[in-house]
């Protein structure tokens, strides 16, 4: 704000999309999916689920998902930003970024879920 310039407010969460997309990325690269960290905040998840195969792919899968997302946010919100009128372009960000991660909210919760059911974790689904 202390700039005066709108281009230099809003590119700032680019950059920093940008920084935490890549931290998703190199947490795969070094070998600690940084959705495995974050898994115990939302379940139990004790030392013999992490250790099942389908799980450390569950992992890495929504870890690279999730890298994905705030990199492809970080290129839509440039996008936006260098080709719309302010007003149109805080509109239209805000519209995009909720879609886009309630998309990958709902990829992740349906992933999981199959991951927990397939491993037995959660009893599957009845349909009636």
């Amino acid at each position: 704000m202390a700039s005066g310039s709108s281009f230099v407010y809003f590119v700032q969460p680019v950059l920093a999309n940008v920084a935490m997309g890549t931290v998703f990325l190199i947490s795969v690269a070094v070998g600690r999916p940084l959705i495995g960290r974050l898994a115990h905040e939302f379940w139990e998840v004790t030392p013999e689920m992490e250790a099942r195969p389908a799980v450390l792919r569950l992992f890495r899968d929504l870890t690279f998902l999730w890298a994905g997302v705030n990199i492809a946010t970080a290129m839509m919100t440039f996008a936006l930003l260098v080709s719309l009128p302010l007003a149109t372009f805080v509109a239209t960000k805000q519209m995009a970024g909720l879609a886009t991660t309630f998309g990958a909210m709902f990829v992740t919760v349906s992933l999981s879920l199959r991951t927990a059911r397939r491993e037995g974790f959660v009893a599957p689904a009845v349909v009636p």
